[in-house]
């Protein structure tokens, strides 16, 4: 619960076995307001850049899921299509098997690994958790970024930039491919 800056006391008693004993009589203290705490305007423009750079990442993730869900649905009746049209060499079928697979790689660096965590599997964090955690821990804090925000602020830039978003627009680029060629 929160409480109101001011002045407070606390006494605290120890009830073992029908027994009260006093552990501590009327202990005062103050309690300050937390804004007041952080009042530096470097620390605030600071946090507000950090801010706009996970928005900015975050944004592109989000985006990227949304690609990754749409395209996985593509590659599905991709699939049907294969199976059902009889013109359709059944070759395609070993390029939609990697594709799939890849996707599926894709997902689970997005999302994690449900399959393993609603086993109840330590699962490594997800490119989401990693940037929902960076995100949120700044925005329900008035300090500056904490080490383990910007750590996991560039952790999640690194593998995006360099692993997801590429691997991505080539599995897209390959889906686009096999669609005009079918």
């Amino acid at each position: 619960a929160l409480a109101l800056e001011g002045n407070y006391s606390v006494s605290m008693y120890l009830l073992q076995n029908g027994k009260i004993d006093t552990m501590v009589i009327d202990r005062s203290f103050k309690l300050n307001h937390l804004e007041n705490l952080f009042t530096e305007s470097e620390n605030e423009e600071d946090r507000d850049n950090f801010i706009e750079e996970i928005s900015n990442l975050r944004k592109s993730i989000m985006g990227s899921q949304k690609s990754y869900q749409e395209f996985k649905k593509k590659v599905e009746y991709l699939e049907k299509a294969i199976l059902d049209v009889p013109k359709i060499p059944i070759s395609y079928l070993g390029q939609i098997h990697d594709i799939k697979e890849r996707l599926e790689l894709i997902g689970i660096e997005l999302n994690g690994n449900q399959s393993l965590s609603k086993r109840y599997f330590a699962t490594t964090l997800s490119l989401s958790s990693r940037i929902q955690y960076a995100h949120y821990s700044v925005i329900n804090n008035r300090q500056k970024p904490t080490g383990t925000a910007k750590e996991m602020y560039t952790m999640s830039k690194d593998i995006y930039e360099n692993e997801i978003r590429p691997s991505l627009n080539e599995v897209i680029q390959k889906i686009k491919q096999m669609e005009k060629e079918l």
